[in-house]
């Protein structure tokens, strides 16, 4: 099965030639979020920083660098919310691994995110906890080292944030981690350290490493991440709703807008800075970079509602039709389909001979690029479906014993999308026995009464069903 990763020579070698030599600050259009992915990569051979207008951008980017670049590490910033402990701490554990991490990657962040104030880096690095198996560490201290560093000592740890000690076991929910650790110790020497499940307290993994950083409630001083990105190369949306976000953010300066800042402290950048949106700003220098969505299901449907599922196989037929014969007249034509279902049933709608090359890929929109004679189409844009791109910050799957929690968000009685077994009526979250175990599910109802249980781990199945005025 062949992978979108072809397409990426001729991108670099296309984004080489058009790109400004004398300049480190231009101008591109507004750019669809994967062409976004593949500029910021292609700026430069280090570390980059993506600045996009949303959390759910944010999502939609870092799904579409994995596509493109599997073995790129990219890095999220969340913003932070002082009314969830956990995505705070999961903030100060992204700040760390930002701040920590020298090889090539890809920072992605809100422009919300990336305002709001960071723990001082080394404040931060001072007073974190680092311990590892097979070393030293004051056992005596340890409980009133937690405590400073904003713990709560409890009889068992079932909650983030808390810590209890049992003989020679430190069991602790260190902040930003998916789940507790549980430390070793033969007086002041680490034997072992274990990843547990807090529902049952039983061991799931073992670890090498464990790095305890100050609670969110601890007190720090604070400081903006951005100057300290210097070295990256920088794409960053410059558009309407950027604007708008700059203006109701807190100040980051008292002498100056949030735009002001982000333009004065860009400036210091030692690489490339690509401000992408429509108008250009007229002081730099455009590149002509042509890159736009693909023209879908939905959008060829038009407005005006939800239509009925033979409407729209019927426009997808054409749609097909003229991509195929786009393909035959050498403009590269790829199709991403997010599952291997979803693959084989494309597989069956194209002609045997098309020159259009499938491709399994969660990419999270379609796009053109002119320059390239190219066009990449997305499942989104072959059915008329919601997707709700969010990033996962609990991760569930290794507690048991609690209802876990989903980004599948469809109330009962609504019309969802089953890609093998197509529109349905969602029932609900039920639970069913299975081989002798009781498993949640999702529960479609089809016609005389049919009903289909998808088990929650098969999510990824199902989406909902709208029309295309509510996408």
């Amino acid at each position: 099965m062949k992978k979108l990763s072809a397409i990426l020579p001729k991108f670099e070698h296309l984004l080489a030639g058009i790109l400004p030599r004398k300049h480190t600050h231009f101008a591109m259009g507004d750019l669809p979020i994967p062409v976004a992915v593949l500029t910021a990569v292609g700026l430069h051979s280090g570390r980059r920083l993506l600045i996009v207008p949303t959390p759910e951008c944010v999502d939609q980017a870092i799904a579409d660098a994995t596509v493109f670049y599997p073995g790129l590490p990219v890095l999220p910033l969340v913003p932070a919310d002082d009314e969830e402990a956990l995505l705070t701490g999961e903030r100060i554990g992204q700040v760390r691994t930002i701040l920590e991490t020298e090889k090539p990657c890809l920072i992605v962040t809100s422009i919300h995110a990336l305002l709001q104030p960071v723990p001082n880096p080394k404040q931060l690095t001072a007073v974190t906890l680092h311990l590892s198996v097979n070393d030293a560490f004051p056992f005596d201290t340890l409980a009133q080292q937690l405590i400073h560093l904003g713990y709560q000592r409890e009889e068992l740890v079932v909650e983030p944030l808390t810590f209890a000690i049992h003989g020679g076991i430190l069991d602790i929910w260190a902040s930003g981690e998916a789940a507790p650790l549980r430390v070793e110790f033969f007086g002041d020497d680490i034997e072992s350290i274990r990843r547990f499940d807090p529902a049952t307290q039983c061991s799931i993994s073992r670890e090498t490493t464990l790095s305890i950083p100050p609670a969110p409630s601890a007190k720090f001083k604070t400081t903006q991440l951005l100057p300290k990105l210097s070295d990256c190369a920088v794409c960053l949306y410059d558009t309407p709703a950027i604007e708008a976000i700059l203006e109701q953010l807190q100040p980051v300066s008292s002498s100056s807008t949030n735009r002001d800042y982000l333009h004065r402290t860009l400036q210091t950048f030692q690489n490339r800075v690509c401000w992408m949106g429509e108008p250009l700003q007229a002081e730099l220098p455009a590149v002509a970079l042509v890159a736009h969505p693909v023209n879908g299901v939905g959008e060829i449907a038009g407005k005006g509602g939800t239509h009925h599922p033979d409407f729209y196989a019927r426009i997808r037929k054409e749609l097909l039709q003229d991509l195929d014969t786009r393909a035959r007249q050498k403009e590269r034509i790829f199709i991403c389909v997010d599952t291997a279902a979803a693959y084989e049933l494309l597989a069956h709608e194209l002609p045997p001979d098309s020159p259009i090359t499938l491709i399994q890929a969660a990419l999270s929109e379609g796009f053109s690029l002119a320059n390239l004679k190219l066009s990449v189409v997305s499942q989104r844009d072959l059915y008329p479906v919601q997707r709700t791109w969010r990033h996962v910050r609990r991760k569930t799957a290794v507690v048991s014993g609690q209802r876990r929690e989903y980004a599948f968000d469809v109330e009962p009685g609504e019309l969802v999308v089953h890609l093998s077994h197509g529109i349905g009526k969602f029932v609900g979250l039920t639970e069913i026995d299975h081989n002798g175990k009781r498993i949640e599910v999702f529960t479609l109802e089809y016609a005389h009464g049919t009903k289909l249980h998808v088990p929650t781990t098969h999510a990824h199945l199902l989406s909902r069903y709208i029309g295309p005025d509510s996408r």
